[in-house]
């Protein structure tokens, strides 16, 4: 590694350029992921409201569409590194080129995995050992997860390519927007007032990851057409 190592380490001075940055940028992402997982906490205690076979229901669901997750988490991460790279070297076409590319990928894997929870509902729950008196409650819910990761996956990607080219505070400006303005109390709203338990909480956050879907990939492309490019700074 020795190759690898400067010479000279930076003093105090040149690290401290640094941290404003650092925390510049990694705040919001910091608030982006409590709002998004914590919203999903939540989830978790409206459904126990109605007790063990719904919230067992809900956790099988969100298992299975958070497997899916995981790789589309893997592809927008890969699409915020590329995107990341050609903003530094200011390639604007290459960018929206890089865009293209994860939102399809993206795209098409959540719609194979869509008619796969809609069409192997039961098979899957199976694989779950999933209890004949849970049935009832959790085929539906592999409907909803089938359009609810579709959307997950699409705001996945546009949000993490807002870090590519730093719209930071963008992206954590619409996730708090999603899922604390819209999900929570849409949740709320459908599942208790309305008086559909699981089906109006999952029908809620649904709507709330398309909202940051759309307005997610609408900031990419339209930031993107007036991006001006920062200067590399670097420690020396």
């Amino acid at each position: 590694m020795r190759k690898y190592v400067p010479t000279v380490m930076p003093k105090w001075d040149k690290i401290k350029e640094e941290l404003p940055n650092i925390w510049k940028l990694g705040l919001p992402v910091a608030l982006q992921t409590f709002a998004e997982w914590a919203c999903f906490g939540l989830s978790g205690v409206m459904v126990g409201w109605y007790g063990s076979t719904q919230l067992a229901a809900h956790a099988v669901a969100l298992n299975v569409a958070s497997v899916t997750y995981m790789v589309v988490s893997g592809i927008a991460m890969a699409g915020a590194i590329i995107v990341g790279n050609y903003y530094g070297e200011k390639n604007r076409q290459q960018i929206r080129h890089a865009a293209h590319a994860v939102f399809l990928i993206i795209g098409v894997f959540e719609i194979v995995n869509a008619l796969v929870f809609i069409f192997g509902n039961q098979a899957i729950a199976s694989l779950y050992d999933v209890k004949q008196d849970v049935m009832p409650t959790i085929l539906p819910l592999f409907i909803l997860a089938a359009v609810f990761q579709l959307a997950d996956g699409i705001q996945a990607g546009a949000m993490n390519m807002l870090r590519g080219i730093k719209d930071v505070n963008w992206s954590s400006g619409l996730s708090i927007l999603s899922y604390w303005v819209i999900s929570l109390p849409l949740s709320y709203a459908l599942g208790v007032w309305q008086n559909w338990e699981v089906y109006g909480i999952w029908i809620g956050f649904t709507v709330g990851l398309f909202v940051a879907a759309g307005l997610g990939v609408w900031r990419f492309y339209s930031h993107l057409r007036v991006l001006t490019f920062e200067e590399e700074s670097s420690i020396s």
